[in-house]
């Protein structure tokens, strides 16, 4: 009885929190098509609950911890997490904590949690292409309108809007790229590589994009100085099967921005070129010095 009438408490209370700025730390694997990760979530509480809610889909979530934003353990014991579960049916997963989160405080949820990329064209997924007969993988996201859930947790409505921080870890004979610049690169042990990007503004989770491949690009440049780039496969690229595609987003760029009289306030637009979809890092890639 306990249970169901807690479901049904959850279910109805996601707007009591709200995300302000992620930390996503994921390790993507392209040999079996699996990825790992961690995300620290800074959460401002609106309304007194007992209940965290975000939005999970086909994740396998490990751990659950929650924080002060500043890093001392929440009231030294007072806001302990009762448990944790998936609610399949709505997508979401909820944390039940012992006590009630205080209003307007700003509390920090660290989860860590893997999954397996599907064939599915939706949230973080992957794809293939042939290559002088060599079959290739790539792993690529698509989160429009609501599929960021299937890659990390979050609350993944559009109303909700925060800042984000990328790192992706992955084997060094492929590349990453992300929403923003990368703002520092380093190599493991092992050989792999993780690629650390810088905050993004203040945006909805599906705006987030990220990619992991090894395709190459070709680039224009707007009047304005905007440096739009093209990634697509090696010899697409070479063949010039991109220049359409990349013209008319140089073309495209400026008619917005003449007709809405807004200036593109960023540096550069990447776009990704796979076999099945587009995927838009709308927001800006590596900015070019």
């Amino acid at each position: 009885m306990r249970t169901r009438a807690s479901r049904g408490d959850a279910r109805a209370s996601p707007r009591r929190c709200a995300p302000r700025h992620y930390e996503l730390a994921l390790s993507v694997h392209m040999d079996n098509f699996t990825f790992a990760g961690r995300v620290s979530v800074d959460v401002e509480c609106v309304n007194a609950t007992r209940y965290v809610v975000l939005h999970a889909d086909g994740l396998d979530v490990h751990t659950v911890a929650l924080v002060h934003a500043d890093g001392r353990r929440a009231g030294a014991g007072a806001v302990r997490v009762h448990r944790h579960f998936a609610y399949a049916p709505a997508q979401l997963y909820v944390i039940a904590l012992h006590r009630d989160l205080k209003p307007l405080r700003t509390y920090r949820l660290n989860i860590s949690f893997q999954a397996r990329r599907e064939n599915e064209l939706l949230g973080f997924f992957r794809s293939s292409y042939l290559l002088h007969g060599e079959r290739r993988f790539l792993a690529v996201t698509q989160f429009s309108p609501t599929h960021a859930r299937k890659a990390f947790p979050c609350f993944d409505e559009p109303i909700y809007k925060a800042t984000f921080k990328v790192s992706l870890r992955h084997e060094a004979s492929y590349q990453s790229l992300s929403n923003m610049p990368v703002e520092a690169s380093t190599v493991d042990e092992d050989g792999w590589v993780t690629n650390h990007f810088s905050r993004t503004p203040r945006m909805s989770t599906y705006y987030l994009a990220w990619a992991v491949c090894n395709f190459t690009y070709r680039e224009a440049v707007t009047d304005s100085g905007v440096v739009i780039r093209l990634y697509a496969r090696p010899d697409a690229i070479q063949s010039g099967s991109g220049d359409y595609a990349l013209h008319i987003t140089k073309r495209l760029l400026h008619f917005y921005q003449d007709y809405f009289k807004v200036k593109y306030s960023l540096p550069k637009l990447v776009r990704v070129l796979t076999i099945c979809c587009w995927v838009d890092l709308r927001i800006v890639c590596h900015v070019k010095a």
